[in-house]
């Protein structure tokens, strides 16, 4: 695939109107002057009859890629916050159920963590851990399960005393 991305964007003739490209898996995020975004389009679905994208483009000033929500801000910032499609329903591991409990705690870790690495606001890092709690609680999770199982980030080292 990169190989096709980068003759895609070494052949198409406003490449320096992208300014990022961002791949994971087979989703791409791409920032392009608006102006272009239909070339590149029609381009990029030219170069293989067998490799055909789709885009999604801004609505509200938000896209997703994959679970993280990118808000772009009228004075050109992005912020960041938990991306869950409509369809979500807050099921997880249910406590009661007779699954390890390594596995219950961690669920409890990954959703935690990502409510700790993806917002870009305390506000939303706030909203996204009651969002988690709420979902755990009506899971049956216990406090004292979610205390133990919530992911805390390491301290970064501190340089020796000098």
């Amino acid at each position: 695939m990169e190989d096709f991305e980068q003759k895609a964007i070494a052949t198409f003739p406003h490449s320096d109107a992208i300014l990022f490209w961002f791949r994971k898996a087979d989703d791409t995020l791409i920032a392009i002057h608006k102006d272009h975004i239909n070339a590149l389009f029609t381009h990029i679905n030219s170069q293989h009859p067998d490799i055909k994208w789709t885009k999604e483009g801004e609505e509200n000033g938000k896209i997703h890629m994959l679970d993280v929500e990118i808000q772009h801000n009228p004075d050109g910032t992005l912020a960041f916050d938990v991306y869950r499609k409509p369809t979500h329903t807050n099921q997880y591991i249910h406590f009661q159920s007779h699954a390890p409990l390594q596995h219950k705690l961690a669920t409890i870790r990954s959703l935690t963590r990502c409510a700790q690495i993806i917002p870009s606001t305390d506000q939303a890092k706030m909203n996204e851990n009651r969002r988690i709690n709420d979902a755990l609680k009506l899971n049956g999770y216990p406090d004292w399960a979610i205390k133990q199982g919530t992911y805390i980030p390491k301290n970064p080292r501190t340089p020796p005393a000098t």
